[in-house]
């Protein structure tokens, strides 16, 4: 150390006294343990720096994930619903078309003068009448609605005539 302290005081050229040399070595002293202090310190808020910050990113990254959940959910929701929706048109005009095809099989003068098998009774020309265009039956409107036997399934689609529209029997049942 006295070495160092004759080579600073031979570089500022100053004639080593008492009082000039240990000031200089204190002041050496004092800017070692600076130095070291500050190391220290730097490498101890270093340390203590990226937990905190973790922590910080870590409230970040939950917020961000909950809100691309959020988003996902609600993409999600839409793609359900313009599904549901392209299926009921889908199914809409699946139903469209199978009735066109049934009307065309159907011939309501055909079931005039038959007789109605659930009410045993003529169908007249002036009736109002259900023909199913599965099986080609006819039916008194009132007898289709209240003597349709309770165990056998009613047919999806049928004819009402004198309106010669296709209706679905769930349908035409709801409305009486």
């Amino acid at each position: 150390m006295p070495e160092l302290t004759n080579l600073c005081l031979g570089l500022m050229q100053v004639e080593p006294s008492g009082a000039t040399a240990g000031a200089v070595k204190m002041f050496v002293v004092v800017g070692i343990f600076l130095a070291l202090v500050i190391t220290a310190l730097y490498f101890t808020i270093k340390a203590i720096r990226p937990k905190t910050d973790n922590s910080t990113t870590m409230q970040v990254r939950e917020e961000f994930n909950k809100q691309k959940d959020a988003l996902l959910m609600a993409a999600q929701a839409k793609k359900a619903s313009r599904e549901a929706q392209e299926s009921a048109r889908r199914e809409g005009d699946k139903d469209e078309k199978e009735k066109e095809l049934l009307r065309e099989q159907v011939d309501p003068q055909a079931a005039v003068g038959r007789s109605c098998p659930l009410c045993g009774l003529e169908i007249m020309g002036d009736s109002e009448i259900i023909i199913d265009p599965y099986s080609g039956t006819a039916y008194h409107f009132s007898a289709f609605l209240h003597d349709w036997p309770p165990d056998t399934e009613r047919p999806k689609f049928v004819l009402r005539w004198p309106q010669d529209k296709m209706v679905r029997s769930e349908d035409l049942l709801k409305g009486f």
